[in-house]
């Protein structure tokens, strides 16, 4: 009896641990429904039963493009000249390369395999092979430039310039020590939204003021929220007023902003087995192994695996 009644209470609270339900109600277990049309390309959401990650994926973009070297083009090819298959470029099988989504956030990468042109070559666009290990990479035949209809979606639809980044990262030595992760927030002041840090703690947060992004203590953003500034009062402040806060310019307060995750959640770095994530020292990959998650760098200027406890 005392078996029967811990085997059912443990049932029940399998049955309502949110964590459980959150895993139940998404398309595959790991595509968060929250990923689904949120800007970004994910490889795992980019399958039928996802639906093909909404519009992130180039599924309804047309094969129309006008710069003459292609790098505009967000058709959906997926093979070479030769007929070679192209490698996704979320994936660093069986190519290890560095053409990812942070690198070039406006180039149309992500979790698919369409012929792109990142880096702008005259050659026009191609795609790494998954051809191991006889072809690294080849261009594409995407056809002639031709000018885009009204009706037809184009680069200006891409997935990658449709959402803001959600995370950014502040570094350098400043004297109010506001390095750190920012996370987007809903509050806004003077039109533009407040940063909250969420590490190493919550003590700062972003916010822009007469011109300028600014950062201060958490313990003012109540009462500057309400006074949609205030004074803008501040420990340190850019040195220009960019549209985004990690797009200014910082070299007077001795920091350098960096977007280190644009449309991507922070807990993608963990949940996930095998998840490309694209920091700003390369891209890397968390493994799950039989002895605990592993960090797995593949940017080339550093091969190696660190064990993470």
């Amino acid at each position: 009896l005392v078996l029967a009644t811990a085997t059912a209470a443990a049932t029940a609270a399998a049955a309502t641990d949110p964590r459980r339900l959150q895993w139940e109600d998404n398309c595959v277990y790991n595509c968060p429904n929250e990923w689904i049309d949120d800007g970004a390309c994910d490889l795992e959401c980019n399958i039928e039963a996802c639906h093909w990650d909404g519009r992130d994926c180039f599924h309804d973009a047309s094969e129309c493009f006008e710069q003459s070297n292609g790098a505009d083009y967000r058709g959906k090819v997926d093979h070479t000249k030769s007929g070679r298959t192209c490698q996704a470029w979320a994936e660093q099988m069986p190519w290890h390369h560095t053409m990812t989504v942070f690198d070039y956030p406006d180039a149309g990468l992500g979790g698919h395999n369409y012929c792109r042109n990142p880096t702008g070559r005259e050659s026009g666009p191609w795609c790494y092979t998954t051809d191991y290990p006889d072809v690294e990479w080849e261009e594409c035949d995407v056809g002639e430039p031709k000018k885009c209809d009204a009706s037809e979606p184009s680069l200006i639809a891409s997935a990658q310039t449709r959402a803001p980044a959600q995370y950014a990262k502040l570094d350098g030595r400043t004297y109010a020590k506001c390095e750190g992760t920012y996370k987007r927030s809903d509050d806004l002041i003077q039109g533009k939204p407040i940063w909250d840090r969420i590490d190493p703690d919550s003590s700062r947060f972003i916010f822009f003021c007469s011109g300028k992004w600014r950062v201060t203590g958490s313990q003012w953003r109540e009462g500057l929220l309400a006074e949609n500034g205030g004074s803008c009062g501040s420990f340190i402040s850019s040195d220009d007023g960019a549209a985004e806060w990690y797009a200014a310019k910082w070299d007077g307060a001795g920091a350098v902003a960096a977007a280190v995750a644009a449309n991507a959640p922070v807990y993608r770095f963990a949940r996930h087995k095998a998840h490309e994530w694209h920091a700003g020292f390369g891209a890397v990959r968390w493994l799950e192994s039989g002895r605990g998650w592993v960090l797995w760098s593949v940017d080339p200027r550093a091969h190696q695996s660190d064990r993470d406890d």
